[in-house]
């Protein structure tokens, strides 16, 4: 079982897992909101309200070493409200892809084994308004 096996079936057996139908919940940094991929799946959609109680949505996905990743976060409606920010931690807990701290993409070619934090947050530059809602998209191969 590899490392992303292993995380995913511990947050299933945990009941935590997102839906692709529902919103997701907000993760807090210190309980990010895990995203496990179905079987076979290299992708996953997560929909997410942030709300003014929610100021950050934070998610983790583990990965294993040398894989490739790419994140995205779009605006559902982009003409109004929220124009989300992107931040990604790598496992070692450097800042992942910091020369655009406020970014609405992240990929790296060659990922480190472990658990990444992505932090989502409203762009208090670009934004309408603080709450809204994004999707966000995560790709590992």
């Amino acid at each position: 079982m590899n490392l992303k096996s292993f995380v995913c079936a511990s947050v299933l057996a945990s009941g935590l897992l997102l839906s692709n139908s529902a919103f997701a919940r907000n993760g807090s940094e210190t309980h990010p909101q895990p995203i496990c991929f179905a079987r076979g799946a290299i992708s996953k959609i997560v929909t997410v309200y942030l709300s003014p109680r929610a100021d950050d949505a934070y998610f983790s996905v583990a990965v294993g070493a040398g894989q490739r990743m790419s994140i995205k976060v779009t605006p559902v409606n982009s003409h109004q409200g929220i124009v989300p920010a992107l931040e990604v931690t790598s496992p070692s807990g450097h800042a992942a892809g910091a020369d655009a701290p406020k970014a609405r993409r992240f990929d790296t070619l060659k990922t480190q084994a472990g658990t990444y934090l992505i932090r989502v947050a409203p762009n208090l530059m670009a934004s309408n308004g603080q709450t809204g809602t994004f999707r966000l998209k995560v790709w590992v191969r």
